[in-house]
């Protein structure tokens, strides 16, 4: 596994890809709009690849719903775990803030035009694989790189960070519906 160095943090250099939990048991796939919502509706963990082409997995990852990640059999392969937005707040620090950080966290490549202040000095070269909606629609795929943290705001919603093609801000969501698919970038921990 590939990863960077961000301060006293290190992070994945990609999205995660993975369709087995960390104990073996096999993530579900869910392919179909409804698939997805079900899913959602019964609280259930559930990948999906991004507009459901397998294709996508090398370049963008899997999108994940937040059950995915707060699944107690671990979603993060041995020796990392999903991000706090702890992490979040202290690799956004270091990258120079909410403002700046995005610039520094984008990759070159495949995002839309503008790729406003894309350096990806960071080295995360973060890509803009959009998210899945909670009603199963693909959404903003070359707009934006939507990743989750593990922070529960409340029994619906869950906390994540949104980076976006015309801007080199990062978005701190707290809304983020968790029947939402979104990447996931693990922490070394």
């Amino acid at each position: 596994m590939n990863s960077v160095k961000i301060g006293d943090q290190e992070w994945m250099a990609q999205n995660l890809d993975v369709s087995l939990f960390r104990n073996g048991d096999p993530i579900p796939e869910a392919r179909t709009p409804e698939e997805w919502r079900n899913a959602a509706k019964e609280e259930q963990p559930a990948w999906c690849h991004v507009d459901n082409n397998p294709e996508n997995d090398i370049v963008f990852g899997k999108l994940y719903n937040w059950n995915a990640l707060n699944d107690p059999r671990g979603l993060a392969p041995h020796g990392w775990r999903i991000p706090a937005d702890e992490d979040w707040e202290v690799m956004i620090t270091d990258l120079g803030g909410d403002a700046d950080a995005g610039g520094k966290m984008k990759g070159k490549e495949l995002w839309k035009v503008p790729n406003a202040g894309a350096t990806s000095e960071s080295g995360l070269a973060v890509l803009p694989g959009g998210y899945r909606c909670y009603r199963g629609g693909f959404h903003a795929v070359g707009f934006m790189g939507c990743f989750w943290s593990l922070t529960e705001i409340n029994p619906r919603y869950a906390s994540s960070r949104y980076l976006y093609s015309h801007n080199t801000t990062v978005r701190h969501s707290r809304s983020g519906h968790k029947g939402e698919g979104l990447s996931v970038r693990c922490i070394r921990g």
